[in-house]
């Protein structure tokens, strides 16, 4: 069975299994994703659609030319 140890720092390490870690990086993506959407939804507030596509495009543009380099 396949196990993952969580450590910090002045703690005993902590032994999960894949599945205690999956469900953890599923919480964590969760949480990030409703992150991201309250500051898309508060930059549409602030700035309007049409800037919130153009930041979009130029963001997810920018990040394509370095993961091809």
């Amino acid at each position: 069975m396949e196990r993952f140890t969580l450590k910090k720092d002045g703690c005993v390490p902590f032994v999960i299994t894949k599945e205690d870690y999956e469900s953890c990086i599923e919480l964590i993506k969760a949480t990030r994703k409703k992150e991201l959407e309250k500051a898309f939804k508060n930059f549409y507030e602030i700035c309007g659609l049409d800037e919130t596509i153009n930041f979009l495009d130029e963001y997810l543009e920018e990040y394509l030319e370095k993961i091809k380099k």
